[in-house]
């Protein structure tokens, strides 16, 4: 899921926009902030959409299947 979101911000780049918009408008323009911005909430998009993944996957595989790691 991290990659399908970091590679939909590169669709900007062809026009189709997203949150990608705000990373090439922003270095269209010189607006840094508007770049770091875009940045940034693409990032915590990213780690919210992983963290919500990892809780569904918790909940539906069966602890039966998790393999105990060995120190």
């Amino acid at each position: 899921m991290l990659q399908i979101i970091a590679t939909a911000t590169i669709a900007a780049i062809v026009g189709i926009g997203g949150l990608g918009r705000y990373l090439i408008d922003g270095q269209a323009s010189r607006q840094y902030e508007v770049m770091a911005g875009g940045a940034i909430v693409v990032a915590l998009l990213a780690l919210l959409v992983d963290l919500v993944m990892a809780g569904i996957q918790r909940l539906v595989v069966s602890p039966g299947l998790v393999v105990a790691k060995e120190h």
